[in-house]
């Protein structure tokens, strides 16, 4: 045996180990329940582009769907950063409009 078929044997075990491992690992994110990558523990989120009426202005609306908030905001790109526009708590105004 040459020095090559030599690390080549002692390679094979390590590998085999190596494999079993990442099999496993691969079968545990498989199999695990509720893995969801887009979601937070704080909220879904609804995500809505246009312009506000008389301006050309591109506005972002961000609607918090566990809170019922809405943020509108706006991107300034000269400063290079969002801007808020306003926000509102649609659970005050569906209160305040149920009066």
């Amino acid at each position: 045996m040459n020095q090559d078929q030599v690390r080549k044997s002692r390679a094979l075990p390590g590998l085999i180990v190596l494999n079993a491992a990442l099999l496993l690992v691969l079968a545990a994110m498989t199999f695990s329940p509720g893995l969801f990558a887009q979601s937070t523990s704080r909220g879904e989120y609804i995500c809505v582009s246009g312009n506000i009426q008389g301006s050309n202005i591109p506005v972002t609306w961000i609607l918090n769907q566990s809170t019922q908030e809405l943020v509108a905001m706006s991107y300034d790109k000269q400063k290079r950063q969002f801007t808020g526009l306003g926000y509102r708590s649609l659970n005050t105004d569906a209160q305040t409009g149920a009066r």
